[in-house]
């Protein structure tokens, strides 16, 4: 209601392939309309930013990457010791939703077990409407020795920093945060090619990025698993780029913008 007020809006996800706020308006004209009452529409990722100015062709939009506050998070990977077998030890951490593709990381999974792989293991936290259905895949295809579901976790650090590499199966995305949480906590990334993944890596080696296809993520881990010790040389880069997303330099975006 006050009029000298500056009105900011989030957005968070592609809404272009994923439209899920048109349930919230009577018409496209009408959400486009209250997004023109904001001053500036901030886009989590440059990608997001692209589909949004597609969809609703409005031109007061900039890219806001979330802030981190990456002191906070190496504190807290160090609260407790995630103990893990010697086999390699893979984590993905996000809802149990079909946005993150987690079905078709389970079918992933049980094509390599077929494959005669056997020394890895996936922990994945989180929870959601897709929880009973993971958990009968796993039942139906035999992958408790390989697989774990350890719902969702306040404190998921000790685990990012306990395992070898983050992976990420998503159909879609904004941009990722948890991602940009285990690049802090330096360790790989292996993920499917959804919005905001080329920019947290810029022109780093931080990992992998695949096509976002099932078949092309099952060839990804394939190779990794017959090729681990190449995920250490990725160490470097990750502790150079995570420099970019340091707490303070997000906060100086933040205080540019509202000096604005």
């Amino acid at each position: 209601n006050n009029p000298k007020s500056k009105k900011y809006a989030w957005v968070h996800v592609d809404l272009q392939n994923t439209p899920w706020t048109d349930i919230a308006y009577r018409s496209f004209e009408e959400e486009k309309n209250c997004y023109q009452k904001f001053d500036k529409i901030l886009n989590v990722s440059k990608e997001v930013l692209n589909a949004f100015q597609n969809k609703y062709k409005i031109e007061q939009c900039d890219v806001q990457y979330n802030p981190i506050d990456e002191n906070e998070i190496i504190n807290k990977s160090n609260d407790f010791v995630v103990e893990k077998n010697e086999i390699y030890q893979f984590i993905s951490i996000g809802r149990l939703v079909d946005q993150k593709g987690y079905d078709r990381l389970l079918s992933v999974i049980n094509r390599l077990k077929d494959d005669g792989f056997q020394h890895f293991h996936f922990w994945i936290l989180g929870d959601g409407t897709d929880k009973d259905k993971l958990n009968q895949m796993i039942f139906d295809m035999q992958l408790k020795e390989n697989v774990s579901l350890l719902g969702f976790k306040d404190n998921p650090y000790p685990y990012i920093k306990a395992a070898d590499a983050f992976v990420i199966s998503s159909r879609s995305e904004g941009f990722s945060t948890v991602a940009t949480e285990a690049l802090i906590l330096n360790k790989p990334i292996l993920t499917t090619n959804c919005a905001g993944m080329k920019e947290l890596f810029d022109n780093y080696d931080c990992g992998y990025i695949c096509e976002n296809s099932e078949d092309e993520l099952y060839k990804m881990l394939k190779y990794f698993l017959q090729n681990f010790d190449q995920l250490n040389d990725f160490k470097q880069a990750l502790k150079q780029r995570s420099n970019y997303f340091k707490l303070e330099n997000r906060i100086k975006e933040l205080e540019k913008l509202i000096d604005e």
